[in-house]
């Protein structure tokens, strides 16, 4: 029951803090806020011990107002989530968008090149084909004796 009073609390302070009070229809703004029904919010800050806050509740929370969920759920850790982890979580977010479209970038110039060394595949076993009368094993050995992999095999 102590732990509850407790989250009760919080919830309490949560939305003084954002409101400036708990009166006047404020739990159901917050609760709008927050995706859940005012009967919900009402209930959490009633004590009624059958409901209490999810924790995916408590996740929005931290969500839309930077409360953290440790901090609301336990009573532990910093009440609220820095700036500066929010502000990192979006820099490291378009760090790696734009290391996603380099990478695309990267294999679509592998799929052009690839089309063009298939072309040339093709050309050269034609070309030997024709030169070695279907013998398959010398096409196969001109085609590594020629090929750049047995050249630089890096």
């Amino acid at each position: 029951m102590q732990r509850r009073d407790k989250l009760k609390g919080r919830i309490e302070q949560v939305i003084k803090e954002i409101y400036g009070s708990i009166e006047f229809g404020m739990p159901a703004k917050f609760a709008r806020s927050i995706d859940v029904e005012g009967k919900d919010v009402n209930m959490w800050l009633n004590k009624q011990r059958s409901n209490q806050p999810s924790d995916k509740d408590l996740k929005k929370i931290e969500e839309v107002h930077g409360y953290a969920f440790e901090w609301l759920r336990n009573g532990t850790g910093p009440e609220k989530i820095g700036k500066e982890v929010v502000v990192e979580q979006r820099d490291t977010e378009e760090a790696l968008r734009a290391e996603l479209k380099k990478k695309d970038c990267e294999l679509i110039e592998l799929k052009a090149e690839l089309r063009v060394c298939e072309r040339v595949i093709d050309r050269l076993i034609a070309k030997l084909t024709m030169k070695n009368k279907g013998d398959y094993k010398g096409i196969i050995g001109e085609v590594v004796k020629n090929s750049r992999v047995a050249k630089d095999p890096h």
